[in-house]
This record gives C-alpha cells, sequence and structure tokens, in this order.
C-alpha cells in the first residue's frame, strides 16, 4: 500500500515516480481524494492496481518543524472511502477503519470523492474575496486569518458555488453522487449568518494565516502556496 499526501499541483510528479514500480493489486491511496489524483494515476489502473481515497483529510496537520514534525488536530468522528475499481472500495474502507481507529464508510462512486465541494471551494472564494482587487505592486498592511475572521461575503460566495455543484450532481444522472454532500449540510449552517460564525469558531482552523509573503513594507499574496496552485487549477478547474 501507498499512500500519497502530496498536494495536487505535484500528483503527476509523484505518480510517474510512483507507476514504474506498481503491479497488480498494488493499493494507492490518495488523501484527499479530490484533484484529479485517479487521472495522474490512470496508467497504474491499468497495471491493475487499486486506486482509493478519502472524502477528506483525517485531520488538520500543522507544521511544527520542517520534514520532521507536524501537529495533529481536530480528527475527524468518520471517514469515507472509494475505490478504482470500486468492487475493492469495501476492502480499502476496511483496512483504513482499521489504521486510523476512526469509523469508516464506503461511498457508491469514486465522482464523490472528485465533486467533494471543500477546499476546491473554501480555498478559492475565501481567496477570491481576500484579493479580487490585487494587482501586481499592491502591498496589504495587514490581512484578516483566514477562517477566525472569516466574512459573510465569502459565505454568500460559497452558497452560489455550492448550489452550482449540486447542480451538477444532479444533471449526471448515470452515477450515485448522493454522498456529494452541500457545504450547507457538512457544516450543518444554512444562513449565511450562521455558516460565518461556524467557519469562524471551528477548533482545527483557528490561528490558520491568509497565504502571504511578508515584506517590509506589509504583505503580498503567496502565489505558490498551495490554496492557489491546487485549488485553482486542480480543485475548482476539476470540477
Amino acid at each position: 500500500m501507498i499512500l500519497v499526501t502530496v498536494p495536487s499541483f505535484v500528483m503527476d510528479d509523484a505518480a510517474k515516480k510512483i507507476i514504474p514500480y506498481v503491479k497488480e493489486g498494488t493499493m494507492i491511496g490518495i488523501i484527499p481524494g479530490n484533484g484529479g489524483g485517479e487521472i495522474a494515476f490512470k496508467d497504474a489502473i491499468k497495471k491493475k492496481a487499486i486506486i482509493f481515497g478519502m472524502q477528506r483529510v483525517p485531520s488538520v496537520a500543522r507544521l511544527v518543524e520542517y520534514g520532521k514534525k507536524v501537529r495533529a488536530t481536530g480528527y475527524r468522528n468518520k471517514l469515507y472511502v472509494s475505490a478504482i475499481p470500486n468492487k475493492f472500495t469495501g476492502k480499502c474502507r476496511k483496512i483504513i477503519e482499521e489504521v486510523f481507529k476512526i469509523n469508516c464508510e464506503a461511498l457508491p462512486e469514486y465522482l464523490n470523492l472528485t465533486l467533494t465541494p471543500s477546499n476546491p471551494i473554501l480555498h478559492t472564494t475565501r481567496l477570491y474575496t481576500l484579493f479580487s482587487r490585487y494587482s501586481s505592486g499592491k502591498v496589504y498592511k495587514e490581512l484578516p486569518l483566514f477562517y477566525e475572521e472569516w466574512d459573510r461575503e465569502t459565505t454568500k460566495l460559497i452558497f452560489k458555488c455550492d448550489s452550482e455543484v449540486q447542480g451538477l450532481c444532479e444533471k449526471l444522472r448515470d452515477f450515485d453522487l448522493k454522498e456529494v454532500k452541500s457545504l450547507r449540510e457538512h457544516y450543518e449552517n444554512n444562513t449565511v449568518e450562521g455558516f460565518t460564525n461556524k467557519i469562524r469558531s471551528i477548533e482545527g482552523f483557528k490561528g490558520l494565516k491568509t497565504p502571504a509573503v511578508k515584506l517590509d513594507s506589509g504583505y503580498i499574496p503567496d502565489l505558490n502556496s498551495r490554496y492557489f496552485k491546487a485549488d485553482f487549477d486542480y480543485g475548482l478547474n476539476i470540477i
């Protein structure tokens, strides 16, 4: 079993390094499973490997010391898994449940991972409301915390994107996509005020800064952050 946790914008490179060593029955787990990882590993599927993914990460991870130590917080109560070929989903589900000691459920189709509107919408809508007026040379004196200072404008935009994803799933009638949950359902809030307050209050999100580069005169957006490089090109774009 090979677990792949790299950001989606380097998934192709990771796949090219891994695939030569893959044989029939090799299990390749992509965590999280959105971002097109199943496309990057399509040649592994041809070699009869098993590709599986988690719908979301098991916890929030924060860097303590680069290359040596991270701190995991906010472990989920339940994980969701799907596999290609689909007949191996149950086997993967059982292994993940045993490894993480967290209840794990099987999803009916891998597209339930590909289309899950988690970071591809959470990150991109927030970045849009923060930096839509940014241009080269502009410097911000300060920037709000990414989640703790979440605003109503972002929530309104996220509701629009979330509805669009649900509309897309309704059109794909050949697939069972009932587990592509609306973010309103996932965060248990259907109002702008309630959703905004929910995001601000999540313990695992606290203290996370907006991706930025510090200059002597202030801050500019960190366009090399995975929030930019992964969640637009390999998140929102793939959806």
